[in-house]
């Protein structure tokens, strides 16, 4: 199957927006005169819209298979991806790019482009006749990485097509404390897939994959970075990952480029090494170590583990000592886990982040309309919480206080809201801070996803279970 003009794919597009596919409520557009968003290694994304003129919102959608073939397999592998990121952003929503669904078609062209069929189902005839497109409707956000006409890189997170007129953060040393909130918000992302059981490893951690969202955008009243693509993402088995060469050179860990022996396994520490690589360009003017440009020194990064980083130009001396420590060659110089890296970052922002090695107890719990909780810790004093609940229920699953998370998802539940009915159902799911009881967590699934949760719908159908069951109670497939 040859390759498509980029007149040929617009065409692609205008035929599929007649045919109403392969959403049939949204439809391609193009923003500021512009289809294409961008381009990944596994797809290209377009603009998409609402057919309703009245709310016209916006989504990207990730088109797979348009430049170059896939095939079934693949469509296998792009599933498991999806579930992956399903899973972490359940426990991280604002942290973790929202995937909202998923469609694959079948299309076969005539020798001018044109289309002559199209099959949402696997067709009858010859599969080689046949393209195999899969596209994933996602939350439209501005890339934090882009690039200028010369090809250089700039950090700009509210772009042109999603200028929410506001002024950018700034990631120079007069705005350490951008840097921070990127490392709080990315950083618990990536615990949260850490503290999976069993964990996942994301293994192409680079700014590239990450997007920021402006204040107007956000249910708190501030912007905000988040995690995307977790298209090489994979749960660990056996404590760990062991495929080499896996990810973005200049930001993949040095024992998972290739300079381990064959059989050796990584582990999550190769996340937090990509993860400081992206800190530390942050700080340097987007240049890698040892490099003046957007340009890893493979020598230095990869053959010379006696040769220490360069400082990064910008950032305190104690950040520059954090980004430094996570970029250790030797897995076991680095930070262990997430959560140690968090807390010491965490301490600059002046205040005590709990990682794994604090699970305060819950006292009592008392509320003051929907607005305010209070939570009592052992051995501390009341905590007053003001906001959103939701926030801080998914806040508390991050930082792995599950008894925390589970009193105020209760809470929530309790008082029929759907974001504490799904995030009730994980708990139960994953036994977190609760006895693991799947019964419970399809019940909790069943109620948010009756209340139009399409996330809760999706981990239901995930888990293999017919929503008319669940609503009978029959639990199957468990």
């Amino acid at each position: 199957m040859y390759e498509l003009s980029r007149e040929e794919e617009i065409n692609l597009l205008m035929e599929l927006n007649r045919r109403r596919l392969p959403f049939r409520q949204y439809e391609f557009c193009a923003i500021n005169g512009e289809p294409e968003l961008g381009t990944g290694g596994s797809g290209v994304v377009f603009a998409l819209r609402s057919r309703k003129r009245r709310h016209r919102e916006h989504f990207a959608v990730k088109v797979i298979g348009l430049r170059g073939n896939i095939y079934r397999k693949d469509a296998e592998r792009l599933a498991e991806e999806i579930r992956l990121q399903r899973e972490v952003q359940a426990g991280c929503p604002y942290g973790v790019v929202e995937i909202l669904e998923e469609k694959s078609l079948y299309v076969r062209f005539d020798e001018n482009a044109g289309i002559l069929d199209v099959a949402a189902e696997e067709p009858p005839e010859n599969l080689r006749d046949y393209r195999l497109l899969l596209f994933i409707r996602m939350e439209l956000l501005a890339p934090l990485l882009t690039w200028d006409q010369n090809r250089c890189p700039r950090v700009a997170m509210t772009g042109e097509w999603m200028d929410s007129g506001e002024e950018e953060p700034d990631f120079r040393s007069d705005g350490e404390e951008a840097v921070l909130n990127f490392a709080l918000d990315i950083g618990e992302a990536i615990l949260v897939a850490h503290e999976h059981r069993p964990p996942i490893l994301h293994r192409d951690i680079k700014l590239e994959n990450t997007f920021y969202y402006p204040e107007t955008n956000h249910h708190m009243g501030r912007s905000g970075f988040k995690l995307g693509d977790f298209g090489l993402a994979r749960i660990t088995e056996g404590g760990g990952a062991s495929t080499r060469g896996v990810g973005t050179t200049g930001n993949i860990a040095p024992e998972a480029e290739g300079r381990g022996r064959d059989g050796d396994k990584y582990d999550e520490r190769a996340d937090i090494y990509s993860f400081g690589i992206m800190l530390y360009l942050l700080l340097n003017d987007l240049n890698y170590p040892g490099s003046d440009r957007y340009r890893c020194n493979w020598e230095l990064q990869y053959l010379h583990p006696e040769s220490p980083f360069p400082e990064p130009i910008h950032g305190s001396p104690e950040l520059r000592g954090i980004v430094l420590r996570a970029c250790s060659y030797r897995p076991e110089d680095r930070y262990q886990s997430m959560a140690e890296l968090l807390h010491e970052v965490g301490q600059l922002k002046e205040y005590r982040y709990p990682g794994s090695c604090m699970r305060p107890e819950v006292e009592s719990f008392q509320t003051k309309g929907q607005e305010w909780v209070y939570l009592y810790y052992r051995g501390d004093s009341w905590w007053e919480l003001a906001g959103n609940l939701e926030y801080w229920a998914a806040r508390f699953y991050q930082r792995g206080e599950y008894r925390s998370a589970l009193v105020l998802t209760r809470y929530l539940a309790g008082s029929d809201n759907p974001y504490g009915q799904r995030m009730l159902g994980v708990l139960y799911m994953y036994g977190a801070g609760v006895e693991a009881d799947l019964e419970e967590a399809f019940s909790w699934l069943a109620k948010a996803a009756a209340q139009g949760d399409d996330m809760s719908a999706k981990l239901l159908e995930g888990l293999h279970v017919e929503r008319s069951d669940i609503q009978e109670g029959d639990i199957r497939d468990a």
